[in-house]
């Protein structure tokens, strides 16, 4: 009887997001227009996460970080900006692995793409402006980090899906909305490639 009792559970993909300014270790995936994640990529231990009695089912985690780094010859001259974009396999994990998760994933990373060129405009603008104040660099950037924060949010927001359990199989149906996040994500991706990577 316990089998076949259906229960409705709230799918949730989980989402780490670090702005750092410390190094990049060797392992780390760096954004790039033509390489997608793999569910390989997703090195972590799995940790089952279905908790029936508060309705949470964590899919996945990804680890995304943005990485700056700044040099200033002295405090006369304008400073240039590294700001780069990275997956960690070792802090990833995907307990249901399936092309429609991996793609959630890959929408949260290609986000923080977006928001890290949306970053480099800015500090292109200033440098545009010669502004020299290595404070207000941070702070655009800073500013920036917190919209991504609000952006990843509002589309995990907008693509919980509802899963149902039946024994150990666990069926869902696919949330048109994610389709939707990627075609805008794409499309501002696009918008904003001048200021892509230039590594």
């Amino acid at each position: 009887m316990k089998n076949q009792i259906l229960k409705n559970i709230i799918f949730f993909i989980g989402f780490i997001s670090l702005l750092s300014f410390s190094f990049v270790k060797d392992n780390f995936i760096l954004w790039q227009e033509n390489k997608k994640l793999k569910i390989q990529d997703f090195k972590a231990e799995n940790k089952d996460t279905i908790k029936v009695n508060r309705q949470q089912f964590l899919g996945a985690i990804s680890a995304i970080r943005i990485e700056y780094s700044s040099f200033q010859r002295n405090k006369n001259s304008v400073p240039d900006f590294s700001i780069k974009t990275y997956f960690d396999p070792n802090e990833s994990w995907m307990l249901l692995k399936n092309d429609y998760v991996l793609q959630h994933e890959q929408i949260h990373f290609d986000l923080t793409e977006l928001y890290a060129r949306k970053m480099r405009k800015s500090v292109e603008s200033l440098r545009q402006k010669n502004v020299t104040n290595i404070s207000i660099y941070r702070k655009k950037i800073q500013h920036w980090n917190v919209m991504k924060e609000k952006a990843s949010n509002q589309f995990d927001a907008d693509n919980q899906d509802y899963y149902i359990k039946i024994g150990q199989k666990i069926l869902f149906q696919k949330n048109p909305k994610q389709e939707a996040w990627k075609k805008k994500v794409d499309r501002e991706l696009f918008q904003y490639s001048l200021f892509k990577n230039a590594d």
